[in-house]
């Protein structure tokens, strides 16, 4: 029982000792004022009981230092925020959240003490407001909030170098000195003129180009007369004679074929797709003289007994139906010229 009293007791004076314990720290300027690009240079001290564990301080806070205007000594609505360069901590050696070690500490009996230097450029002018940076002690200690001082002020003031003032006097206003014009002088208005005649050219000749990819030449187109082509084929079937070579039925096709075509060309008929009767009935209401009519239908019939009805007539009559065809296109080809239509063929 009085060994329970003595523990409780020994921790009701423990945590007493613990509570009381406080932590203080300070931050001061060495300068009270600097000119914009000199060097501020701050020291930071903080003291704490022995029994808490520092972790480590967050100096991350000196990325925003407010200003005020030095005339006013007001602080807008908005913060105003100064410029400014770090020396040191350097940022490029390492984060501004610096981890605390036991070598980093003074240390007695009762307390633990931390002490470093912060220097930094300012780049702008005003009242510069320093606030402390975060501490962080191990989480399962008990402590009060730290004692601090007054933070900081510093005066960033403009160079004097560029606060002296202007002694030179206003002299009195001269005229206008005007300067002879030179040749330099209208080289841009000459280059304009230039490159103004230049592409009006360009642009002429590109139209004119284009005008003349537009006209249509009209080819005149000589058509050859009916009866042209009619003979010229005859003779060249009288030169093949297919019928000496046993193939009289495809002599009598060349042959009713160039006369249908003639006939179609001449006539203005569908000769080529329709029977011998239907050909004839056709040229009725033509030009066509009835006392060609028998030799035309001579023509065509024996061709077609030939082709549809497998006829074999003479050998002497497939020449002879050349030379009947050939009469056939010219004594309807001497009408045409006749006529005097200058249409015609």
């Amino acid at each position: 029982m009085i060994r329970s009293i003595y523990i409780v007791v020994f921790f009701c004076l423990s945590l007493t000792v613990s509570v009381d314990a406080q932590i203080v720290t300070n931050l001061s300027a060495l300068q009270d004022s600097v000119e914009i690009g000199d060097t501020i240079d701050l020291i930071y001290d903080l003291r704490f009981p022995r029994a808490l564990t520092l972790r480590e301080i967050d100096y991350m806070v000196f990325d925003s230092i407010e200003k005020i205007d030095p005339t006013t000594g007001r602080v807008d609505t908005i913060p105003d925020y100064v410029e400014f360069e770090w020396l040191r901590p350097d940022p490029d050696y390492g984060s501004k959240v610096l981890q605390i070690s036991q070598n980093d500490l003074i240390q007695t009996q009762r307390e633990s003490r931390f002490r470093d230097t912060i220097s930094l450029i300012a780049w702008d002018f005003g009242l510069l407001i320093f606030q402390y940076p975060k501490m962080k002690f191990d989480s399962s200690a008990l402590y009060r909030e730290p004692i601090q001082t007054q933070p900081p002020v510093v005066l960033a003031k403009v160079p004097k170098m560029l606060m002296q003032s202007d002694s030179v006097s206003l002299l009195p206003i001269k005229p206008i000195i005007k300067e002879e014009k030179k040749l330099e002088d209208y080289y841009l208005m000459i280059f304009l003129l230039g490159a103004l005649l230049l592409g009006g050219l360009l642009a002429f000749l590109y139209m004119r180009r284009n005008r003349k990819q537009e006209v249509q030449v009209e080819k005149v187109v000589i058509k050859r007369p009916a009866h042209v082509i009619a003979l010229e084929k005859l003779s060249g079937l009288r030169q093949e004679a297919f019928w000496k070579k046993g193939n009289v039925k495809k002599h009598q096709s060349e042959l009713t074929y160039i006369i249908r075509e003639y006939l179609e060309e001449r006539f203005g008929i569908k000769a080529l797709e329709s029977t011998t009767d239907e050909i004839v009935y056709a040229l009725k209401n033509k030009d066509f003289q009835s006392d060609h009519e028998n030799n035309l239908k001579e023509i065509l019939q024996i061709a077609d007994l030939v082709k549809f009805a497998k006829a074999e007539p003479p050998l002497d009559i497939n020449e002879t139906f050349v030379t009947k065809a050939e009469s056939f296109v010219h004594e309807t080809k001497r009408n045409i010229v006749e006529s005097n239509n200058p249409d015609a063929e």
